[in-house]
């Protein structure tokens, strides 16, 4: 059992066991990082610079991770004005997913909550307690518009005075040209790796009919020299 965990006196067989392998599994369970969906995200981030791990359970490199962006939220569970959390894509957290536009896993973005930046660093836990410690800090955005430059300043100014409803008619439009956007690249892949194929079909039929026919030309070619220098 782990260390203080006696038996409770009068339990023996079975019993003892299962209770025995109940307290080594609350011994031994890990804090998990703050986790969020689209209902819980605005009273979890509010007034918080964020760290934020969007990630699905089946993916490789999420594992990987997983214990060491654990420690890192305890590491700065008490860190006032931070948060570090998660989102699971592939669970509760898919709307919000959805929401961000978020397509590959796991990614990572902090920032102010209402303007994140994809984290684009090393992932190992050293390089991301050196990020949060020495480089996180607030970023530009409505809620700090001190920290933005002048053209982002009057871009924003001219937001907060838009009415709310007219705001969410703007994202709407704004996450369907960022859909729009990935469906144009992927259709333009799909064409060019028709054209690809295409081009390659066109180049090997190409070659196959010149090398058949180069075959017959220098064997006439070579035959003829003979003939010549047998003349000679």
């Amino acid at each position: 059992p782990p260390p203080g965990a006696a038996r409770p006196p009068g339990l023996g067989g079975p019993l003892a066991v299962a209770l025995a392998l109940l307290l080594c599994l609350n011994w031994g369970q890990r804090v998990a990082a703050v986790s969020m969906t689209k209902q819980s995200w605005d009273r979890t981030v509010a007034g918080k610079t964020v760290f934020v791990k969007f990630f699905a359970p089946w993916c490789g490199y999420c594992k990987k991770m997983a214990d060491d962006w654990i420690q890192l939220e305890k590491d700065h569970a008490d860190s006032e004005g931070l948060l570090i959390g998660e989102v699971n894509c592939a669970g509760v957290g898919t709307s919000k997913c959805d929401e961000l536009n978020i397509n590959g896993f796991p990614t990572l973005m902090y920032g102010d909550p209402s303007n994140m930046v994809e984290y684009k660093g090393d992932r190992g836990y050293k390089s991301l307690s050196h990020f949060v410690t020495k480089e996180l800090r607030k970023t530009c955005g409505p809620s700090d518009l001190g920290l933005c430059d002048e053209a982002t300043k009057q871009l924003l100014h001219g937001l907060l005075k838009q009415p709310t409803e007219e705001l969410r008619r703007a994202i709407v439009a704004k996450s369907q040209a960022a859909d729009n956007a990935d469906k144009e690249y992927e259709a333009l892949l799909k064409r060019l790796q028709v054209e690809y194929e295409e081009g390659l079909k066109r180049r090997d039929e190409t070659k196959r009919e010149a090398q058949a026919v180069l075959g017959h030309l220098r064997g006439i070619v070579a035959t003829r020299d003979m003939a010549k220098r047998s003349e000679l």
